[in-house]
């Protein structure tokens, strides 16, 4: 995607706050700034927000639909994929980089401004802050081109109507549906519990004025936890669709709920949009993607060191050993019957299968590396040269003895690494990793 529409529009948004020249300084600004004045803020924000879309999202829609053979996902989830109150927010995006291209996200401008009716002024200060430290934190995954941004379904004229359609129906659905939302795996809550966490939630937040003209707190309970929540599984549905993306999400919660409210859908989906053919990719995509996420190997820690810049350069200068990696991890997904979104033990076991051959072929790697590494240094013996040429294809062995005796000598055994398919194996992106780690140290 060479337009960089969503960078040009996320840099304005960072300009006009204030944000791009003060950084988190003004962040803290913002958070302390009279009710009014950050209203006005962020009823310029949305404005902007506005205009960009109508004018840019056909583009941004079809440039990522035209990213054939190119993995992209689709953040469904409560905010942004980033975790403000951890020492790395972006863990979860580093981790994601390193698999997508593309990650797609929700721009909440729009919903901030629209969403928030009764909510106290302090609640609604301090969405918007966390929203613009968020788009703060991104910047740098945004300017890199990994993260484009798209508005709201619910702007969407079409989309907008099923999502609402499908959340009033499982909200009606009480014996179905409302015992699949009434449990939150990842904070250990289930029934009673959970209803109490949301009720706290809504009662810091909300006035009790708008809480009892919404008929209570606990009728604004259930409606948040089985409406709601079924619109964010809408929107993770339905965004992958639109985009050509899969699903991600970082809460083990919301992979259950996908799955359960994908499955009542399927039949009707696949006959009316999709197609089985269609269907099945889309599934099969989206639980490998499931594999790789729920995959916890140690070697992945160096991500939190490096820039979204290296990270990019490690995907793509092993995009052939990532790409059969991606096979591998899928063979072994499809291996497991009856395999559901939910079951966290399962895609982490076929993951940490596929990720021991990759720690065997690294070993490989790094063998023959170290090798040639041994032979081929800045006074680089002439006779061993000799040989190395005798073993490259005509057009680059002209090409390193014009190298010969200057630095880039190197370059010469990357090319004899990629003769030998040494650049293909499942362990050369790992390799690359490591060492990427190390020079970070």
């Amino acid at each position: 995607m060479g337009r960089d529409l969503t960078k040009r529009y996320v840099d304005e948004v960072l300009e006009v706050s204030g944000i791009r020249k003060k950084g988190a300084e003004r962040i803290r600004e913002i958070s302390q700034m009279p009710d009014q004045e950050i209203r006005r803020l962020l009823e310029d924000i949305a404005g902007r927000a506005s205009n960009h879309y109508k004018k840019n999202l056909p583009s941004i829609v079809g440039d990522l639909r035209g990213l054939t053979g190119q993995p992209k996902a689709y953040y469904f989830g409560p905010w942004t994929a980033l975790r403000l109150d951890v020492e790395t927010p972006d863990r979860f995006i580093r981790k994601s980089a390193l698999y997508y291209n593309k990650i797609v996200i929700i721009d909440l401008t729009k919903q901030l401004l629209i969403s928030r009716v009764g909510w106290k002024p302090i609640a609604i200060k301090n969405a918007i802050s966390a929203w613009l430290e968020s788009l703060y934190l991104l910047w740098p995954w945004i300017k890199e081109g990994i993260i484009e941004m798209i508005p709201s379904l619910d702007e969407l004229e079409g989309l907008g109507d099923i999502i609402d359609r499908y959340a009033e129906e499982d909200f009606q659905d009480t014996g179905g549906w409302l015992p699949q939302v009434l449990r939150h795996e990842d904070y250990q809550l289930e029934g009673k519990s959970w209803l109490r966490c949301l009720e706290s939630f809504l009662q810091e937040r909300v006035s009790s004025d708008f809480i009892e003209k919404i008929g209570g707190l606990r009728a604004m309970v259930l409606y948040l936890a089985a409406n709601a929540t079924s619109r964010e599984m809408g929107h993770g549905f339905f965004g992958s669709w639109l985009t050509g993306s899969s699903p991600i999400t970082d809460l083990k919660r919301d992979w259950r709920l996908f799955g359960y409210w994908s499955s009542r859908r399927a039949e009707g989906i696949v006959a009316h949009d999709l197609g089985r053919d269609q269907w099945g990719s889309f599934v099969r995509k989206m639980k490998v993607g499931r594999a790789w996420l729920a995959l916890d190997a140690k070697e992945l820690g160096v991500l939190s060191k490096l820039p979204p810049r290296k990270i990019i350069e490690i995907r793509d200068s092993a995009d052939y050993s990532f790409r059969y990696f991606r096979e591998d991890l899928g063979y072994a997904v499809d291996k497991i019957e009856g395999l559901k979104l939910d079951d966290e033990k399962a895609y982490r076991e076929a993951a940490e299968q596929v990720w021991s051959k990759v720690r065997d072929d690294a070993r490989n790697v790094k063998r023959d590396m170290d090798t040639i590494r041994r032979k081929i240094e800045l006074d680089v013996d002439v006779s061993f040269m000799s040989l190395i040429l005798g073993l490259l294809p005509f057009d680059i062995a002209k090409l390193a003895t014009a190298l010969l005796g200057g630095a880039t000598v190197l370059d010469i055994a990357g090319e004899y690494l990629t003769l030998k398919g040494l650049k293909k194996s499942t362990g050369y992106f790992l390799v690359k990793l490591e060492e990427s780690g190390s020079q970070m140290c």
